[in-house]
């Protein structure tokens, strides 16, 4: 197992029959999100230097560290497997950028909503998607290795910027809470929210697929 530590800026590799970290990793940075390829490698998102890290889960260390300039503020990332595609959601310029997992090159920018925080890809209907604390779940189609449509926003509420999905019946499940209070968030970004206490609740969708 691998926990990201953001202050620490490095991985700990853990190993779960023993409860002991094997081995920490340092990633020069702050990582955001991280995603294994099925194949020893785990990719990690560094938030606050525009990069996207490989690490070798068989000899816990970092095979490639790959900047990523046009994606500041970089938070959500997916992956597909099959075509060694990586999604990565840029809060920075509200764009998802599409990267090669092999060689770490740029093959696409899409727009996407205000505030991203996650990312999630569906291996079955080719759907990337984007989360949004601006209240929308934005929807990229991969049409090929080298081909990607935005296909717009679904509306879901204010504040649903985490995200998770099921690989098996495509279906997505994001989180927020009622609304108390809002102000003004950075500029080119979503406004900064206050939950009502106790409010928390899951909103589930099902893409067509």
């Amino acid at each position: 197992m691998f926990a990201f530590g953001g202050n620490a800026h490095a991985a700990s590799a853990i190993d779960p029959a023993t409860d002991t970290v094997v081995a920490t990793v340092p990633l020069g940075g702050s990582p955001e999100e991280a995603v294994p390829d099925g194949d020893g490698n785990v990719f990690v998102n560094i938030s606050d230097r525009a990069r996207i890290a490989r690490i070798d889960a068989r000899t816990n260390t970092v095979t490639a560290m790959w900047n990523v300039p046009t994606c500041p503020d970089i938070h959500g990332l997916a992956i597909d497997e099959r075509t060694h595609r990586l999604f990565a959601s840029c809060k920075g310029n509200v764009r998802m950028v599409v990267v090669d997992s092999n060689s770490g090159k740029v093959l696409a920018q899409l727009p996407i909503g205000l505030g991203t925080d996650g990312a999630a890809f569906d291996p079955a209907s080719h759907l990337a998607f984007s989360s949004n604390k601006d209240g929308t779940l934005s929807v990229i189609e991969e049409d090929g290795p080298d081909r990607f449509t935005g296909l717009g926003n679904v509306e879901t509420a204010p504040g649903a910027k985490n995200m998770a999905i099921d690989p098996k019946t495509g279906r997505v499940f994001l989180v927020t809470a009622k609304i108390l209070s809002e102000r003004k968030g950075k500029p080119g970004n979503a406004p900064d929210f206050r939950f009502v206490p106790g409010t928390v609740h899951a909103l589930i969708l099902d893409p067509a697929r």
